[in-house]
C-alpha cells in the first residue's frame, strides 16, 4: 500500500501507511499522577506540517510504549481513525488516530532532513480571558518568561498533595499571563537555567496544551499539566525568533519567585476552636486558614450525600435545558462528574457545629 499524509485520512480503518515525527508524546493517567496511564497520548506531525492526535490504549501499552519516543520519525500502519473528542483537543483537526493490537509501527528509510518538529497554534495572550473555563482545546501560547519560581508541593482541594511552579510570560505589549505547572512538568521544567540564562539575555518560551483556570477568589491562570510541552529559546522555531525580532536589546533579568511548601503553610496556620472560629467575621479573613481539632459525633440529617459537580471548576452543576450549566457565573463547563459531600457534626469543648 502506498504512503499517505494525515490530509488523505478517512474515518474507519486505515491499511495505508503514514510517516510521521511524534512531535509529543504524554502519558494520561487523570487528576492522579499516582494512578495508573488510561492512554498513551500523541500529536503526529507529517512532512507537510499536518498534524493529528493519537492515541494507545491501555490494553497495548506494554507492545508500544517502550518503542514510541518524543521526535522519533515513524511509519505506522493498520491503524483506527475516529472522531476528533469533543474536550482538551490538542491539534486542529476533525479525526483522531488509536492505535490498535495489529497496528505496525517501523523506523522509514531516509526521513526528509527537514522533517517538521512543532505544532502549534498561539493564541495571544490578551485573549486567553475568554476561554476560562473552556474545554474545548488545549491553548498554545508565546512570551518572554519575566519570572519563574521553584517546584514547590501543594495540597489540592481533594487533600493530595502535587508539585507546582510558576512561570510569568508577558506579550510585546506588556500583558502578562500567570501559568503553573504542575506535577511531573513541574519538575521537569529547568527554572534554575532558565533563570541564570534570563539575567543576561531574553528567554522566549511556547507553551503548548495548557488551559485556563480560575479558582475562586484567584487570579485567571494558565495550567499545564501532563499534555504541557515548551520550546524555550528554540532558534529553530520561527514564531521564537520573530517574537525576540520585536523585543527591546535590553533585557530586564528574569525574577526568581519563592512558593512556599505545604508545609511551610501549615506551619502558619493558626489553631482556633470551634467558638472561636463562629465568632470570626469572614469579611475581615478572606483568605485566611486556620486549624481546629474536634469530635465528629454524627452525619448531617436532609443533606445531599454527592452531587454533579463541574469537571472545570468543581462548583454545583445544574441540570437545564438538556445539559448541565455550572452554577459559578465565570465557568462555563458543561461536563460533570459526581462527588461525595458528606455533611458532618463536629464538637470540642467549646462548641459544636
Amino acid at each position: 500500500m502506498g504512503i499517505n499524509f494525515i490530509s488523505d485520512l478517512r474515518p474507519g480503518l486505515c491499511s495505508n501507511t503514514i510517516c510521521v515525527r511524534v512531535s509529543r508524546l504524554w502519558e494520561y493517567r487523570g487528576k492522579n499522577d499516582e494512578d495508573q496511564i488510561k492512554h498513551l497520548d500523541m500529536v503526529l506531525i507529517d512532512e507537510k506540517g499536518d498534524s493529528i492526535y493519537a492515541e494507545v490504549p491501555d490494553d497495548i501499552l506494554s507492545k508500544f510504549q517502550p518503542i514510541l519516543h518524543e521526535g522519533q520519525i515513524i511509519s505506522i500502519r493498520r491503524i483506527t481513525l475516529d472522531r476528533a473528542k469533543a474536550i482538551y483537543r490538542a491539534v486542529d483537526n476533525p479525526l483522531m488516530i488509536r492505535l490498535n493490537q495489529y497496528t505496525e509501527i517501523a523506523e522509514p528509510k531516509d526521513p526528509a532532513p527537514d522533517f517538521p518538529k512543532y505544532t502549534f497554534s498561539l493564541t495571544p495572550i490578551s485573549e486567553l480571558n475568554q476561554y476560562i473555563g473552556n474545554q474545548g482545546a488545549f491553548l498554545d501560547v508565546i512570551g518572554k518568561i519575566t519570572a519563574v519560581s521553584n517546584a514547590a508541593t501543594l495540597e489540592t482541594s481533594s487533600g493530595t498533595i502535587k508539585l507546582r511552579r510558576i512561570i510569568h510570560l508577558v506579550d510585546h505589549s506588556e500583558n502578562m499571563i500567570e501559568l503553573s505547572l504542575f506535577g511531573p512538568r513541574a519538575q521537569e521544567f529547568d527554572g534554575d537555567t532558565v533563570y541564570e540564562v534570563g539575567r543576561k539575555s531574553l528567554v522566549i518560551a511556547i507553551f503548548v496544551g495548557t488551559s485556563m483556570k480560575q479558582y475562586k477568589g484567584s487570579a485567571p491562570f494558565l495550567s499545564g499539566i501532563a499534555a504541557c510541552r515548551w520550546y524555550v529559546n528554540e532558534n529553530d522555531v520561527t514564531e521564537i525568533r520573530d517574537f525576540y525580532k520585536c523585543l527591546p536589546i535590553q533585557a530586564e533579568p528574569v525574577k526568581k519567585l519563592h512558593l512556599k511548601n505545604h508545609e511551610e503553610i501549615q506551619r502558619q496556620i493558626e489553631t482556633k476552636s470551634l467558638l472561636e472560629l463562629r465568632e470570626i467575621n469572614p469579611f475581615d479573613h478572606v483568605g485566611f486558614k486556620f486549624e481546629c481539632t474536634a469530635v465528629i459525633i454524627q452525619v448531617a440529617q436532609n443533606q445531599y450525600w454527592c452531587y454533579p459537580a463541574c469537571t472545570t471548576c468543581g462548583s454545583r452543576s445544574i441540570f437545564d435545558g438538556g445539559k448541565y450549566h455550572c452554577s459559578k457565573d465565570s465557568c462555563t463547563g458543561t461536563s460533570i462528574e459526581h462527588r461525595y459531600k458528606v455533611c458532618l457534626i463536629a464538637s470540642d469543648t467549646t462548641w459544636q457545629l
